[in-house]
């Protein structure tokens, strides 16, 4: 049964992805980055599948001192939920970022986005939080000024634009699982994940 839920997860997500690409003009980035938790509520609704839950990026930092390793912004990394649904790509004293919103579907040890409809089996490995920690990591090393990683070129598609590029950093990928380039000239805006 299992590979029918997930059958049904995938088909949704697509549908999803590409109604709502259409109806507010966006990528599939640029959904991610504002419309996920209208899509990932839009998932749940739409299929009753037991073990089918809802995540966000709250699960995972507190402001309580639940560890002793800290975000960025001062919250405490929940070493816990990170040994049950995905270890970070770095160690826990070098992860130095704090997450950006983000909503996505886990089921049966798969988390699901609009980016990511073939699931992932630990939640850093969702475009969006590839992108965070490189983003992060071009700043660390004075590349980049920004303190965000979406260009406006990733979120919203221009009337008749028929190009290809890929919503997808596994197309570009260093050895280490990261993308190798991110364009981030939306310094100053705010994100809504």
């Amino acid at each position: 049964m299992k590979k029918y839920e997930e059958h049904l997860i995938k088909q949704i997500l697509k549908r999803l992805g590409e109604e709502y690409s259409v109806r507010l003009n966006k990528t599939l980035v640029g959904l991610n980055s504002g419309d996920c938790e209208d899509i990932a509520y839009d998932v749940i609704n739409g299929l009753d599948i037991v073990g089918l839950t809802l995540m966000d990026d709250g699960l995972f930092w507190s402001i309580d001192p639940i560890s002793k390793y800290k975000t960025l912004d001062g919250e405490y990394w929940n070493i816990n939920n990170f040994r049950l649904y995905g270890e970070p790509p770095i160690s826990y004293d070098k992860l130095n970022i704090t997450l950006k919103g983000h909503v996505w579907v886990y089921y049966a040890g798969k988390h699901y986005d609009v980016e990511t409809i073939d699931g992932v089996d630990n939640f850093w490995h969702l475009p969006i939080f590839e992108r965070q920690l490189l983003a992060y990591e071009n700043w660390k090393i004075g590349k980049s000024k920004v303190d965000h990683m979406l260009s406006p070129k990733l979120i919203s598609k221009k009337k008749g634009d028929t190009s290809k590029e890929s919503d997808n950093p596994k197309d570009n990928k260093f050895k280490d699982g990261l993308p190798k380039k991110i364009d981030a000239r939306t310094k100053g805006k705010k994100y809504k994940g």
